[in-house]
């Protein structure tokens, strides 16, 4: 038996690009026969959180979706799991493993650059995730490499980093760089025929730092899209 995770989704409560509330996500990955979800809201960069607010209070108007979808995924019987995206200039990195402890603790995340966050977040003991590195879009300066930095690669990608051309230099800079391997839909609206992806797992997960101990233990492998 396999157990199928989402590791990469959005909710409408603290993504400003998610179209989908915390409990639609819930409920649909239900009904597609998945175990659980990891909710990788934006915290910084595309996000709803006022910048306004207090750092306190931006953190807690963050996990407002993570905390909508947990109980939701609690009634149906969903593993939903805490984690955030990480931008800096149009490159975009899953940060698993870190709790919104790290995120009080750290309130110039916003300032102090992308290779600082990422150092501080795998010295917390996080597992990091390049998400969909080869994307292009109008709101990406350039794409940055940096296989020092992570410990897998979004080879398969459900967004606007799919198809075949994609996911070869995805793999490429995997296979090339003795990165691990994920795949995630990057669910924002449910318009995603023929590219719901993921991982499935040997053993259910615990938690997330679980779901990461057995991608690194070779137990997982990426879902073909459908």
């Amino acid at each position: 038996m396999e157990y199928k995770y989402e590791t990469h989704c959005h909710t409408s409560e603290g993504s400003k690009c998610g179209k989908v509330s915390a409990k639609e996500l819930v409920g649909f990955y239900v009904s597609k026969g998945y175990t659980g979800i990891v909710i990788t809201d934006h915290f910084i960069g595309n996000t709803t959180v006022p910048p306004y607010y207090n750092w306190k209070n931006r953190v807690d108007y963050f996990c407002k979706g993570y905390n909508a979808a947990h109980e939701e995924g609690k009634k149906l019987g969903l593993d939903v799991f805490f984690s955030l995206e990480y931008s800096d200039t149009g490159n975009d990195f899953l940060l698993y493993g870190i709790e919104p402890e790290f995120l009080l603790e750290n309130p110039d995340m916003g300032d102090i650059g992308m290779t600082k966050v990422l150092r501080r977040a795998r010295d917390a003991g996080a597992f990091i995730i390049h998400a969909h590195p080869f994307l292009q879009a109008y709101y990406i300066d350039s794409i940055r490499l940096v296989p020092s930095l992570i410990d897998a690669v979004e080879v398969v990608h459900g967004g606007g980093g799919s198809g075949k051309e994609f996911t070869r230099r995805n793999m490429f800079y995997a296979e090339e760089y003795g990165l691990l391997k994920t795949g995630g839909t990057d669910t924002h609206h449910f318009d995603i025929e023929g590219k719901l992806t993921g991982i499935a797992l040997e053993h259910r997960a615990e938690n997330i730092l679980d779901l990461a101990a057995q991608i690194k233990a070779g137990k997982s492998r990426v879902l073909e899209p459908v």
